[in-house]
């Protein structure tokens, strides 16, 4: 435990003035086995990408320059805003795909908010309106409006011939503004550089004893997180969208999908998963109490996505010292230690999974083993394909232990995934 709370201190106390560089490199891109900027489309081989925002935090009252609007105390607000984002920094296009494969940190490239655009606000519906199922529906917004600028520069990402999905990235605890976009940016640029990416800022203190407040936060970003899932099912022209959650995030996007599902219990899971048209939801290291989750489980949260995968490790000490201040289990902290109920609850799962990372962070794995999906290779390949190209646990090389119900990381996972992936990388689902 005292590791843990070492660990967990500092992590809290970050890194300092640092530049953001980009996250090792995921091991399939490092093998040459998927070439994410090989089909790049023409406009958007730069370096300069667009990260769109939705964010609960409240406005800065002295902003700090122009890319950094927002302050870390919340707002009852639903802003909306849009970050241009330098991906390698006096990089050429050339330059940054070397870079882009780059193993040492020395050489992997630097990631800057150059800038931010506040909108407006996203017009809260009534009680009413939400039931009915019209939330967004019945607003006519212009694109002289500034919500139908934001929408209609989304819906321009989208229809610009470079993929249809829709990326929403969830930041986790103990995190700002900058880093989050930063983080969504590479996610982005890992994937492709395709479709559209939207970083839901809920406001993060960003502070050593911010632990409460920032659960609390989460708690409270629940309502604002389904109000834009709702608004991009309705009125963007994303195929599908896709959802990535860290840490604390990850109860926001389980509780925001579970309310959605009480709310339309009515419909057949065809009709929700036609109506959000959510695809794949990755939950990595969830700081969430086991038996919340399970609970938004048998509330059919999952029946809004085509597929759940969860991340789990048990080395995670952040997760180690959340569990201890909460006195219950949490999800991302759960290998080995599930009841007999939980073993068949999750044998029983029709699209989700729960994979065991504990081998890769023991091969790779940083200090704190918190923060996994995008700086331990071997893992952040598993969410890249989960997430771009949607192969199962076993598609991706995974091994399932018929005894803990997870899947995991066998020890020839580099050699399986040459003979998966083969000469020729995986076409997007």
């Amino acid at each position: 435990m005292m590791r843990a709370l070492l660990a967990t201190i500092l992590w809290s106390v970050g890194v300092g003035c640092a530049p953001q560089r980009m996250m090792p490199a995921p091991s399939i891109v490092v093998l040459g086995y998927v070439e994410p900027l090989a089909d790049v489309a023409e406009d958007r081989r730069q370096t300069t990408g667009t990260v769109f925002i939705a964010s609960n935090r409240a406005l800065a009252e002295q902003p700090d320059g122009t890319n950094r609007p927002f302050s870390n105390a919340r707002s009852h607000l639903l802003h909306l805003a849009s970050s241009e984002v330098t991906v390698g920094r006096g990089l050429g296009w050339d330059e940054l795909v070397e870079a882009t494969s780059a193993t040492r940190r020395s050489e992997r490239p630097v990631i800057e908010v150059q800038s931010t655009e506040v909108f407006g606000v996203l017009p809260t519906p009534s009680r009413s309106a939400e039931q009915t199922g019209e939330a967004f529906l019945a607003r006519g917004l212009s694109d002289a409006e500034p919500v139908g600028r934001w929408l209609a520069s989304l819906n321009a990402a989208l229809d610009a011939g470079a993929g249809s999905d829709i990326l929403v990235y969830v930041h986790g605890f103990n995190t700002n503004f900058l880093v989050n976009t930063g983080m969504a940016a590479e996610m982005w640029h890992y994937a492709g550089r395709e479709g559209a990416v939207v970083s839901f800022a809920w406001p993060s203190r960003y502070r050593l004893l911010g632990y409460g407040a920032d659960k609390a936060n989460a708690d409270y970003a629940v309502r604002h997180l389904r109000l834009l899932l709702e608004f991009l099912a309705e009125r963007s022209n994303a195929e599908r969208i896709h959802i990535l959650a860290h840490s604390a995030g990850c109860p926001i996007v389980v509780d925001a999908m579970r309310e959605l599902r009480l709310i339309d219990s009515a419909l057949r899971r065809d009709e929700v998963l036609a109506k959000y048209r959510i695809g794949r939801v990755v939950l990595a290291a969830p700081d969430m109490d086991l038996m919340r989750f399970f609970n938004a489980k048998l509330d059919g949260f999952d029946d809004l996505a085509e597929w759940v995968s969860i991340y789990a490790s048990s080395e995670d000490d952040a997760l180690l010292v959340s569990g201890w201040l909460f006195g219950e289990e949490r999800l991302g902290d759960s290998v080995g230690h599930l009841t007999e109920w939980e073993r068949q609850e999750i044998a029983g799962f029709v699209n989700a999974e729960i994979v065991d990372v504990t081998k890769p962070e023991d091969l790779l794995g940083d200090f704190l083993g918190h923060s996994y999906y995008h700086r331990d290779p071997w893992v952040s390949s598993d969410v890249l394909l989960m997430l771009k190209y949607g192969l199962s646990a076993a598609e991706r090389g995974l091994v399932h232990n018929g005894e803990t119900g997870f899947w995991e990381f066998p020890d020839d996972y580099l050699d399986r995934l040459g003979g998966i992936l083969g000469p020729e990388p995986p076409t997007a689902e």
